[in-house]
């Protein structure tokens, strides 16, 4: 019987500059395929995200901490691996 997604092991995606979480779409699948609940998220002012009017490290860390917490319920532990990536958006992820 499958697990829950909420029991599996979690990995998050994170796009490049320029890209979003569209880059992530073939590795999503793959990893659901093998056993993982995985989510790619559109950084701030990227993909489906409003524009913003200026971008900093803190505020971007503190971004994708939000969405990496969001990923995952706190009761799955503190640890979520991160993949992430750093291109063209028209380069394909590998």
């Amino acid at each position: 019987m499958p697990q829950p997604a909420s029991r599996l092991p979690a990995v998050v995606f994170l796009h490049g500059i320029g890209g979003s979480a569209q880059v992530w779409v073939a590795q999503l699948a793959a990893f659901a395929a093998a056993g993982f609940a995985a989510v790619a998220l559109d950084l701030l002012g990227y993909g489906t995200r409003p524009a913003v009017a200026a971008m900093d490290f803190e505020a971007l860390a503190g971004d994708v901490e939000g969405g990496n917490r969001a990923a995952r319920p706190a009761s799955a532990g503190p640890r979520r691996p991160l993949a992430g990536r750093n291109g063209r958006a028209d380069e394909p992820a590998t």
